[in-house]
């Protein structure tokens, strides 16, 4: 095969059972067999199902599918209902509390003969000692209160802040796995691509040998070599198969972890269809500097931190707020039926003032705490931030070395693919034996799979540029 030919159409690479490489052409879409292999896993006994797939679809499926992702997304609602609990504190309470009681005495008072005195018309008021009891043996009460926070309102605003806070860290930590994810299944499917075409030079190279052995045995046979250069060629077969059986193993590897990212079956056969050749240099990259405003205003990992010192903050002044005396307003209406001395229905406004006189230096200790952690918070942005900043100067100079090892390799290609048409046609001209013809097979396959690899690093090389900007790579 040509250059022209090995540039002139797509090829896909399809992990089945032989774990082989196959060229198809075609054009890239989503068929029924991908639908099916979305669905949950099946039984042990069923066949496993075969879906075609671009590293874009790969990179949707994985974000739509991916259990981190899922978990992240969890975790930010969690914090989301916090922060509608944290807001509910400024509201006033509102509470009822009902009671029925029944008692088997009494309390009652007794009036003496007498005790309004003694006219001579009528005689002692009255005649006799009366017993009056008091009240009802069963009686009813019930009260709803409602009870507004005054001073407290400035402490529930920072509370607020905080969990404030806790929603953006979780949202921005839920980006900053999405683009892990992203990132990582580009890798698995640059991999994966990568394993196959090393399977595809070590089958090569074994097939060589094998010709090779059953060159030498003939030579032997003939007189013209010694048994040793057969032993010779087999100990290199022995070799080969070692090297094919790890080859074989690596493909398997990267398959089962390109799906379990992607969260599709395990036994899912895989045909992937490598993406176009990354764009030379940084077309479509801001420069350098560019890229470092950008990375401070956008990466995830900065604002993260960003937002714990936002908290750290909150939380300092939410401590200082402790020495503030409680206020609070509240009010409440009544009803009762049977005590004695009150009235059915009647409301009591009240106002509280609560204050901590000694605490032993507790809230002091807090505020101390407070800060802290708030320095320590400052000290981490600092950090990440010169963290990015090194990301950013890394991740272009590693542009720049993918990009010269991927033109040393591409000369490679071209150099073993001349080597193996020169050998095609020494061997169609009855100058060279296959072995030789085969070898200059299997040393153009290899070069083809170490440009492919450095293709994968030049493509990491241009995300890791997007991840550090806060983008997802397609």
């Amino acid at each position: 095969m040509n250059a022209g030919r090995s540039l002139g159409r797509p090829r896909q690479v399809v992990l089945s059972g032989s774990l082989c490489l196959i060229l198809l052409v075609g054009c890239v879409r989503c068929t029924a067999a991908e639908a099916q292999a979305l669905a949950p896993a099946p039984a042990p006994h069923a066949a496993a199902v075969e879906a075609t797939f671009t590293l874009t679809q790969m990179i949707d499926l994985a974000l739509a599918r991916n259990r981190d992702l899922h978990m992240a997304a969890d975790v930010t609602d969690h914090y989301q209902q916090l922060r509608a609990e944290a807001r509910a504190e400024y509201f006033p309470k509102i509470g009822n509390f009902s009671e029925v009681s029944h008692i088997t005495d009494r309390q009652g008072i007794v009036l003496p003969a007498g005790v309004f005195g003694t006219p001579p018309a009528t005689g002692a008021i009255p005649a006799e000692s009366i017993r009056v009891d008091q009240g009802a043996s069963t009686t009813y009460f019930a009260s709803t209160q409602i009870k507004q926070p005054l001073s407290q309102l400035f402490a529930i605003r920072q509370a607020n802040r905080m969990a404030e806070s806790d929603v953006a860290t979780s949202r921005q930590k839920e980006q900053e796995t999405r683009l892990e994810v992203a990132n990582t299944v580009r890798s698995l499917f640059y991999e994966t691509l990568v394993s196959a075409k090393n399977l595809e030079a070590v089958e090569a190279q074994l097939a060589a040998l094998k010709e090779a052995e059953h060159e030498a045995i003939a030579a032997t046979a003939l007189g013209s070599t010694l048994r040793s250069d057969t032993l010779e060629v087999e100990v290199d077969q022995a070799k080969a198969l070692t090297a094919v059986a790890q080859a074989r193993a690596n493909l398997h590897a990267s398959q089962l972890k390109l799906c379990d990212t992607a969260g599709i079956a395990l036994d899912t056969r895989l045909a992937l269809l490598p993406p176009d050749p990354p764009p030379s240099g940084f077309t479509g990259f801001p420069s350098r500097e560019e890229a470092l405003q950008l990375a401070l205003a956008q990466e995830p990992r900065v604002l993260i931190a960003e937002e714990a010192v936002t908290r750290a903050r909150a939380a300092v002044k939410g401590a200082e707020l402790a020495y503030v005396p409680g206020i609070s307003a509240q009010a409440h209406e009544s009803y009762q039926s049977g005590i004695a001395f009150f009235e059915h229905n009647y409301g009591v406004f009240s106002g509280q003032v609560t204050v901590d006189l000694f605490d032993g230096g507790t809230r002091n200790a807090k505020i101390r705490d407070a800060k802290a952690l708030l320095a320590q918070a400052e000290t981490a942005l600092a950090a990440q931030r010169e963290s990015t900043r090194i990301a950013v100067e890394v991740t272009y100079d590693q542009v720049d070395e993918a990009m010269a090892d991927l033109e040393a390799k591409q000369m490679m290609v071209k150099a073993q693919q001349e080597n193996e048409r020169l050998a095609v046609a020494s061997f169609d001209n009855g100058e060279l034996l296959p072995s030789k013809r085969d070898t200059a097979t299997a040393a153009r396959t290899t070069a083809e799979a170490a440009l492919l690899e450095s293709t994968l690093n030049l493509a990491l090389a241009r995300s890791q540029i997007q991840r550090v900007l806060g983008e997802i790579p397609r």
